[in-house]
């Protein structure tokens, strides 16, 4: 993957910064029939982004793979989805102009509320009262923190590398994100003020897109590789406290992206090409067991 790979180019604006990649003259892009997969805090329900009818929109399907509906019918399109701890909002950006919207869709009516409005790129709640964003161009990017209001801006992260697809952890109080500098992208955590940088790996590959596991103890990552030539993506689980790492569903040559926990924390969602197209998928990290969500 290049600092600004052609996937990732055809993905702006749809899949934020999910560098998700396809070489020049390589893999083309599958379509994007689901996307960026977001598990709500109790499990029950999935949130993903999809184009599967013209346009890129907000849905939500069943844990079990039933109930499909979409919330959004907008021509400006959404991005990477967060759940609401009660489950009942779930968070999305659009981006115009050089300004992003955080708004809020109510869960299942559709209807929607504008949370803030931020200079920069992908907002995501930081708690009840701020929101984190991406601030730069893709070189340089770096994260910013704000009230609701847009006083009180903050800078979080320490302007070393490009900073691409943070997450925030259920409580609030750390950031993981990826990191590339030098020609090398790992995974870094920090708290919500920017202090106690810790990396993660190294990892062997392209390490980015962290999750946090519901109780803050694990991150999946999404890591790019490209053995023998041919560029793949799977999934790793890393233990914070041990080190430990697991790879998920590993040896093939598919691209298994954007890993999102089920709150248990024995099951990973994530988005994968594995039939062709990208479908949401997910995986039982204790056997492996793998189930494609969405058709």
């Amino acid at each position: 993957m290049t600092v600004m790979p052609l996937r990732q180019a055809i993905l702006l604006g749809i899949l934020a910064t999910v560098s998700v990649a396809r070489i020049a003259g390589a893999q083309s892009a599958p379509a994007h029939h689901a996307t960026l997969p977001a598990v709500s805090a109790d499990g029950r329900h999935v949130a993903f982004i999809s184009d599967r009818d013209g346009q890129v929109d907000l849905y939500v399907i069943d844990a079990d793979g039933a109930n499909l509906r979409c919330l959004t019918s907008t021509t400006t399109e959404e991005s990477r989805p967060v759940w609401s701890p009660d489950g009942r909002e779930i968070f999305v950006s659009r981006i115009a102009d050089g300004w992003s919207t955080l708004s809020a869709i109510a869960v299942p009516a559709g209807t929607e509320r504008v949370v803030t409005k931020v200079q920069g790129r992908l907002p995501l709640p930081l708690g009840p009262a701020r929101v984190l964003y991406s601030t730069g161009d893709w070189r340089s990017m770096q994260l910013a923190s704000a009230a609701l209001d847009g006083s009180d801006v903050k800078r979080v992260s320490d302007g070393v590398g490009a900073i691409w697809g943070p997450a925030v952890s259920r409580d609030g109080a750390k950031i993981a994100f990826g990191r590339s500098q030098a020609g090398s992208l790992q995974v870094f955590t920090m708290n919500a003020a920017g202090e106690d940088i810790r990396p993660v790996g190294p990892i062997e590959g392209r390490a980015q897109m962290p999750a946090w596991s519901a109780d803050g103890s694990h991150l999946a990552i999404q890591v790019d590789t490209k053995p023998a030539g041919t560029p793949q993506a799977h999934i790793w689980v890393v233990d914070l406290t041990t080190g430990t790492r697991q790879e998920l569903a590993g040896g093939a040559a598919y691209h298994d992206e954007v890993p999102s926990w089920f709150p248990d924390g024995r099951r990973v969602a994530f988005q994968s090409d594995r039939s062709g197209q990208l479908e949401i998928w997910t995986i039982d990290v204790a056997s492996g067991d793998l189930r494609q969500l969405t058709k």
